[in-house]
C-alpha cells in the first residue's frame, strides 16, 4: 500500500507542477482542472496497464510486485514528463512560468521529485505500524 500512495502522490505533484510551470494558468485555476486530470491520467495509465500484465505473465508467483510497480512508474513517468515537456515546448499557446526556460523547469521538476519521494519515504516509514 505505501508504494501505491507514493505513486499517486508523486503523480499528483508532477501533474500540478507541469500545469503550473509549463502550461500556465490563464484566468482561474479551476479552468486547469481538465488539463490537470489529463496529465495525471497520462502519468498513471502506463503503470496501471503494465503492472497487472506483469502480474499475470512474468510476475506469477513472485513477491516483488510492489517493487516492479514503483520501478515501472519511475521509468514511464520520466518518459511521460519528457513527452509533456516536448509538447509544451512546441505549443505556442502555453504560457507557464518556465515556458521559455524548459531546461530549468525540468531540472526543478527532477529536484522536486527527489525531495518529495524522500519526504514520502520518511513519512510513510514513520506512520507504518511497528511490530513488536
Amino acid at each position: 500500500m505505501p508504494v501505491a500512495i507514493r505513486i499517486l502522490v508523486l503523480s499528483v505533484v508532477m501533474s500540478i507542477y507541469d500545469i503550473w510551470a509549463f502550461r500556465g494558468v490563464e484566468n482561474n485555476p479551476v479552468e486547469t482542472i481538465p488539463a490537470f486530470l489529463e496529465v495525471l491520467a497520462t502519468f498513471l495509465a502506463p503503470t496501471a496497464l503494465l503492472v497487472p500484465a506483469y502480474a499475470m505473465t512474468l510476475g506469477k508467483g513472485r513477491t516483488d510486485l510492489s517493487r516492479f510497480a514503483l520501478t515501472c512508474w519511475m521509468v514511464t513517468a520520466a518518459l511521460v514528463a519528457l513527452a509533456w515537456l516536448g509538447f509544451y515546448a512546441w505549443d505556442k499557446a502555453s504560457g507557464g512560468y518556465f515556458r521559455d526556460h524548459m531546461l530549468v523547469g525540468a531540472l526543478l521538476l527532477a529536484a522536486l521529485m527527489v525531495a518529495a519521494n524522500f519526504g514520502l519515504v520518511r513519512a510513510l516509514d514513520y506512520l507504518a505500524p511497528r511490530k513488536g
